[in-house]
């Protein structure tokens, strides 16, 4: 990968299959983004990736770089909550300028991205924790435990099953990939479906 970045943007190289080549149609060194065919590459090192997620921004606080977040969710083909986050980010950092520590969970399919702005501002904040919260720190909370969430007054719930690994929910939901992604700030945990809240049990209602 470093080699690549020292490339550049256009350089061309030969693949396996014939005469076929990929392009790097983007390099960015400094802000340690690379696109390949137009493609955010998942197998760029992890480490330069997570450690780019949070600067300095000057201020004393680590502030978490959502604009990176957004572009891993969607390399990791967690696109429609990604395109959610994005959409209604700059109303949660108005609420939250100095939020340091996240816990995002991400589910891979997201009805609620076509729903009207200001549900989808709730749903989304329904999945962010302000604190990092590891998988394994989840699994050692009690059952019916309830986690503050950035939406006022709505909270998520550990259901814990009788097998911890193969048994942790959150609101009923799985944990289908602990850590997706992991920095000293942030983490992200892959969930098999959105959480549902009782307001809104439905986007299609």
């Amino acid at each position: 990968m470093e080699d690549v970045f020292k490339k550049p943007q256009g350089s061309c190289f030969p693949t396996l299959v014939g005469q076929k080549k990929l392009a790097a149609t983007r390099i960015d060194e400094k802000e340690r983004l690379l696109e390949i065919n137009h493609v955010l590459p998942i197998q760029a090192p992890i480490c330069d990736a997570i450690s780019n997620l949070v600067s300095d921004a000057n201020d004393p606080k680590i502030i978490v770089e959502w604009t990176r977040i957004i572009h891993l969710l969607s390399s990791h083909r967690i696109v429609l909550f990604a395109i959610g986050l994005n959409s209604v980010i700059n109303r949660i950092l108005a609420d939250h300028q100095s939020l340091s520590s996240v816990t995002i969970f991400a589910p891979s399919e997201f009805e609620y991205v076509a729903s009207s702005s200001p549900m989808l501002e709730k749903i989304v904040r329904f999945h962010i924790l302000p604190p990092r919260v590891t998988y394994i720190e989840l699994a050692a909370l009690p059952h019916k435990q309830r986690l503050m969430t950035l939406l006022p007054y709505e909270d998520l719930m550990i259901i814990n099953g009788a097998n911890v690994i193969q048994g942790l929910s959150i609101n009923g939901v799985e944990i289908a990939a602990p850590e997706i992604f992991s920095s000293r700030k942030l983490i992200v945990h892959g969930i098999s479906q959105a959480f549902e809240m009782a307001k809104f049990p439905s986007a299609s209602r």
